[in-house]
């Protein structure tokens, strides 16, 4: 079986500093992992090198199988991201958050909205900026699971 995260002496730099110097890093299939370290670790670049928001510099990256920078479109229907500085588009509403990252995966039908909304227990009205941080959180990741 094919692992989860696969990453093999990964580098990457802005400008003269070095944020990823050689990081390796195996995560099973099914395993779950914490992803703790201070402030400057490098915590945030390794994630979006993860999802081919950034470009590494050097080693190799596999994200399920794939190459997080060359197949991004179809990984990214796959992972789900919450990071923990939540910031939805404030003026969108809880239910036009749901069905934009619902159209994000091809889809959503009106069946399956209206369970998320009931199971949790959302305003579909409310402007997400009007949401607690945690409500906010949910919200994302409700709307970027691989079935939303």
């Amino acid at each position: 079986m094919t692992d989860a995260i696969a990453v093999s002496g990964l580098v990457k730099t802005f400008g003269t500093s070095r944020a990823l110097n050689g990081l390796n890093l195996t995560v099973g299939t099914g395993e779950v992992h914490g992803f703790l370290g201070p402030n400057g670790a490098g915590k945030t670049t390794t994630i979006r090198v993860l999802l081919g928001l950034l470009r590494a510099d050097g080693g190799q990256v596999r994200l399920l199988g794939g190459d997080p920078w060359r197949d991004a479109v179809n990984l990214h229907k796959r992972p789900a991201y919450v990071p923990g500085d939540v910031s939805l588009w404030p003026n969108l509403t809880g239910g036009e958050a749901i069905d934009l990252f619902g159209d994000l995966r091809g889809g959503l039908d009106r069946t399956r909205r209206a369970e998320l909304v009931a199971r949790f227990q959302l305003d579909p009205t409310k402007r997400c900026r009007t949401y607690s941080k945690g409500n906010r959180r949910d919200d994302r990741q409700r709307g970027r699971r691989q079935d939303p």
